[in-house]
């Protein structure tokens, strides 16, 4: 049986500059749902067999204009019995990067998850979408990028930003052989951070008071609680420091 742990909440302040009437504009990223629905399915994913397995990224109280948003996720391998900070190497089921045994499996769409978690879409956005492997850091890093021109998203909307697709149909428990990729029962973390950036070109970051909000929808029930990590800076190339 394995484990099932809740997310940490965090208690933020709001910050006088940058933020709304609103507050802080607001980042999640959950399993198969844009809204909690306060079940543990929400944050935690077993392996159920081959099949697609989608997370969900949305954002919400953007009471202002804004030019684009970026986010950035960790996924890294743990053992719980040993270290549920130190990475393992990731296994073949998770090497979603071009050189990985599953290439080509992995997804991303900007589509509205529901009618109540509608798709963001400013007009003219530039998109950028890619899952990388780090040998050093055993970490995969998924980087999501819009960049558009001003535009101002309704506040009290909770959008869907990505919904990412890690297509498992390949993937078997242990060492897997004969074209399978194995390891798809080992224990995986998601951490995830974001930034913002707004009509003057000035970048700030999502849910932030001292460090950026760091959770983990988490697969097969691990639990990754070292995440609060002061990064600063690019969220593409500083954040690369948290799982060196």
């Amino acid at each position: 049986m394995f484990r099932r742990v809740a997310l940490l909440s965090l208690v933020l302040l709001a910050q006088a500059t940058g933020a709304s009437a609103y507050g802080l504009p607001k980042l999640e990223l959950l399993w198969d749902t844009c809204w909690p629905t306060g079940s543990d399915s929400d944050h935690l994913q077993d392996f159920e067999g081959p099949g697609t397995y989608r997370q969900v990224m949305s954002a919400w109280e953007f009471g202002f204009p804004l030019t684009g948003i970026a986010v950035d996720i960790v996924v890294n391998a743990v053992d719980l019995d040993v270290d549920r900070c130190a990475p393992l190497p990731l296994p073949d089921a998770w090497r979603f990067d071009a050189a990985g045994c599953q290439a080509g499996r992995l997804t991303f769409s900007r589509a509205a998850v529901a009618e109540d978690c509608p798709a963001f879409a400013p007009p003219g956005a530039v998109e950028v979408a890619q899952f990388e492997y780090d040998d050093y850091s055993l970490a995969s890093h998924v980087r999501l990028q819009l960049s558009f021109p001003v535009f101002t998203p309704d506040p009290t909307v909770r959008y869907s930003l990505w919904q990412i697709a890690y297509d498992h149909t390949n993937s078997a428990a242990g060492e897997a052989g004969g074209g399978s990729c194995g390891g798809a029962e080992i224990q995986m973390c998601f951490k995830y951070g974001g930034t913002w950036t707004d009509a003057e070109g000035t970048t700030r970051y999502f849910n932030d008071f001292g460090c950026p909000h760091w959770q983990a929808p988490d697969w097969l029930g691990s639990s990754c609680n070292c995440l609060c990590v002061a990064a600063r800076g690019s969220t593409w190339g500083r954040l690369k420091g948290l799982y060196r």
